[in-house]
């Protein structure tokens, strides 16, 4: 359905935005010079630069009011949007909490390995002492 009153407009303006053949004060002079003369041309540039406005302006609209979602960049190339977050708040206390331990794991390890390093030491110690 929107699909096709998005179409209709756009025949609408582009046969709007351009003189008739039939209207008195329609000739080939009216016309501007990048239509090299010809009607049928600039229907079609007119049809090309309203359809691509369009687009450029519709595509926010449409994810911002559908999807609500604005474009973090408008360029030649297009509308950019933001990435989307996947994962759920469950799964994200999840993750952190599996981090949590292995953090302290960690932890644990760097305190065994200080303790042999300890005893390494004192044990050198001695013997330098023997």
């Amino acid at each position: 359905m929107v699909g096709t009153l998005v179409v209709v407009a756009f025949l609408l303006a582009a046969t709007v935005a351009v003189p008739h053949k039939g209207s008195s004060r329609s000739t080939h002079t009216d016309l501007p010079s990048v239509a090299l003369g010809q009607e049928s041309v600039y229907r079609v540039e007119v049809f090309l630069v309203v359809f691509y406005a369009g687009l450029l302006i519709l595509t926010p609209v449409f994810w911002g009011l559908v999807g609500g979602r604005l474009p973090t960049e408008i360029s030649a190339r297009g509308a950019k949007f933001a990435e989307e977050a996947t994962g759920s708040i469950e799964e994200t206390r999840k993750l952190v909490e599996e981090l949590r331990e292995r953090v302290s794991d960690g932890e644990a390890k760097a305190a065994r390995a200080r303790l042999n390093v300890d005893q390494i030491a004192a044990e050198a110690e001695v013997k330098l002492r023997d």
